[in-house]
């Protein structure tokens, strides 16, 4: 009986760190999002100093004292097998954890287990690729937000410019 209720707490443990990362995944495709608005894409190499790895279920790290250096423009495999890290250690890239990787830089994971929502079970799959694309929501949120205040006739010399700004970049990134 002690055993079964260490391993639901275990478990539990387990569940709720997913959860944390995955929002902490969302919010980082979020600030990347608009960082990328505001700086640029980033162009440099991704150097990620020495760092540790928890394993998500506890016990032993499953890297210490790891490193890598990624190079922009050229392709990069995981290999190992199952259950070393692979996915870990990208979902902590992608959610800022380790790596020290600049605000800027765009990191797409892709989940191997998918998790839908109710919303997200009453899309089509193309309806969901496009609400992943979070660059292109928050446009549209904040282009909607313009629109109303120029409509009230509230946007001012700048808010103008932000707004030519925003349908500019929709039209490039083709939202419709």
């Amino acid at each position: 009986k002690k055993s079964s209720s260490k391993k639901a707490t275990l478990m539990e443990k387990v569940a709720r760190s997913k959860a944390e990362l995955e929002e902490e995944l969302e919010e980082a495709r979020v600030r990347a999002a608009e960082s990328r608005s505001r700086l640029g894409a980033y162009k440099g190499a991704l150097e990620a100093a020495e760092f540790t790895l928890e394993n998500p279920g506890g016990g032993a790290p499953l890297l210490e004292g790891a490193a890598c250096t990624l190079v922009r423009g050229r392709s990069y495999g995981l290999i190992g097998r199952n259950g070393k890290g692979k996915s870990t250690m990208l979902r902590a890239f992608a959610a800022r954890r380790v790596g020290n990787v600049p605000p800027n830089v765009t990191v797409h994971y892709v989940s191997q287990e998918v998790h839908l929502t109710p919303r997200t079970q009453e899309m089509t799959p193309g309806e969901c690729v496009v609400a992943a694309d979070i660059e292109r929501r928050l446009l549209m949120e904040e282009a909607a937000e313009l629109d109303s205040r120029a409509e009230a006739g509230d946007l001012g010399q700048e808010g103008q410019e932000r707004h030519a700004d925003v349908l500019d970049r929709l039209d490039m990134i083709p939202a419709e």
